[in-house]
């Protein structure tokens, strides 16, 4: 906007901070200051053809420093607009990465879940496990037992020419005769015969019911020395 002899005793030119004379001519900014300057291109920073057509057409002018601070406002618009549009890409990340954790959150609570079980049936493992050792430990305190038991109530006859071939039937009125010797009176019920092979030495395994008739015999054995032909064999062997 240009105008031309107005009273301008308090106006004064934005560029160059003089007063605007009354004759002087004068340019309006239409920006958003609004202020004077002198219609030169000193003030105006325009070049003498777009003066010229500013001030001889009245073509609307905005100043450079109102042109920089709007063209600022329109970059920091866009800024803005720009960092709000950042803002809501990050927003989104940042809602994918935590739905994604609660999926992994969830997970882990299922895998705890699951721990917890398998340490529950783990420690009910332990405890069956528990059990069957004392029961183990009490069967092998009973067999123990048992085989002191028939250790007691067992004879070995060695030196007897037992062979692979020689029946149960024998080795029974073998037993009898070594006992019938002794004056121990047994009969096949107190009794029971078995071959152990050891080596080249034969022997015989006698168990009996009563442990009282083994130790009977074992004391009077001590006092009797008998070989195998006594015994119902035909080698003359001494034994023990």
């Amino acid at each position: 906007m240009v105008k031309k002899n107005l009273p301008t005793s308090a106006i004064k030119c934005k560029g160059c901070k003089h007063t605007l004379g009354k004759s002087s001519v004068r340019v309006q900014c239409t920006g958003v200051c609004n202020q004077w300057y002198h219609g030169t291109t000193k003030c105006t920073l325009l070049d003498e053809k777009s003066l010229n057509s500013v001030i001889s057409k009245k073509i609307p002018w905005v100043s450079e420093e109102c042109y920089v601070s709007e063209e600022s406002d329109e970059i920091s618009e866009d800024e803005e607009e720009e960092e709000q549009q950042e803002n809501k890409s990050m927003e989104s990340k940042i809602d994918k990465i935590l739905s994604q954790n609660n999926l992994i959150l969830k997970k882990l609570q299922e895998i705890r879940r699951e721990n917890d079980q398998l340490k529950d049936e783990l420690n009910g493992f332990k405890r069956e496990t528990q059990e069957i050792r004392k029961e183990l430990n009490t069967l092998k305190m009973e067999m123990e037992q048992s085989k002191q038991k028939n250790l007691k109530s067992n004879i070995v006859v060695t030196g007897t020419p037992v062979t692979l071939h020689t029946d149960i039937k024998t080795l029974n009125s073998a037993v009898m005769k070594i006992a019938g010797k002794l004056n121990i009176n047994i009969n096949g019920k107190d009794f029971v015969c078995s071959k152990i092979e050891k080596d080249t030495s034969k022997q015989i395994k006698v168990k009996f019911h009563n442990s009282e008739k083994k130790d009977e015999i074992m004391e009077a054995k001590k006092k009797v020395l008998l070989n195998t032909h006594e015994i119902g064999f035909e080698e003359k062997i001494r034994f023990i």
